[in-house]
């Protein structure tokens, strides 16, 4: 018992650890997809409440990332991508990548508490990623629970596959070409990456 309350401990301390405490960290960032099913509220035009259901794709999100709209198309050197840290303690961080410039385009979503359970090759694991205030996107919140396979050697994840749900406040294009805000409800999604990583990324 002693053992795991000692886990726990050392646990809540990398989580808790300000980033400004922490040494100089590299990440690595993995090519990522990530599809969400949504509801809004909206209302007919004689003011009837009505429940809007909606799927958000990997390129719309990055669209409204970097403040363009839903359907515009996405350069091939943009992409999503997870960034997560291996050998040291820093947040993990949903991005949008330059392949090219090999930097971060926007920053959508980072980890703020989180914790996992794990052997020498699998793991499992639940945080919450706050949004950022990027783009279109406003405010809000996602649960990401995980579940991942480890590279034995290395210790390092290899892949992972996670549910997500939660909030995003956003400012978006309508169907008839108006500007509005609303509260997006992740009912459900789906956000993927494997090894091997596409680039780094320093912590600092």
């Amino acid at each position: 018992m002693n053992k795991l309350i000692g886990v726990l401990l050392t646990a809540v301390t990398a989580i808790w650890l300000p980033a400004k405490c922490r040494a100089q960290c590299t990440g690595e960032v993995y090519k990522a997809k990530l599809n969400l099913s949504s509801a809004v509220q909206d209302e007919t035009d004689n003011g009837k409440d009505v429940i809007r259901k909606a799927k958000v794709t990997t390129k719309q999100l990055i669209n409204v990332a970097l403040g363009r709209n839903f359907a515009d198309p996405v350069p091939a050197n943009e992409v999503l991508a997870l960034i997560g840290y291996c050998h040291c303690d820093a947040p993990h961080r949903l991005v949008v990548w330059d392949t090219t410039s090999q930097t971060v385009l926007a920053t959508i979503g980072v980890e703020v508490e989180g914790g996992y359970a794990e052997n020498s090759t699998a793991g499992v694991s639940t945080e919450l990623m706050e949004v950022q205030s990027v783009g279109g996107f406003n405010s809000g919140h996602l649960t990401v629970s995980s579940t991942y396979k480890k590279n034995a050697s290395t210790g390092c994840v290899s892949s992972f596959s996670s549910k997500v749900t939660g909030l995003i406040n956003a400012t978006v294009e309508d169907d008839e070409g108006e500007i509005v805000t609303v509260d997006l409800l992740v009912l459900s999604g789906s956000l993927t990456a494997k090894a091997p990583p596409i680039g780094t990324f320093v912590e600092r």
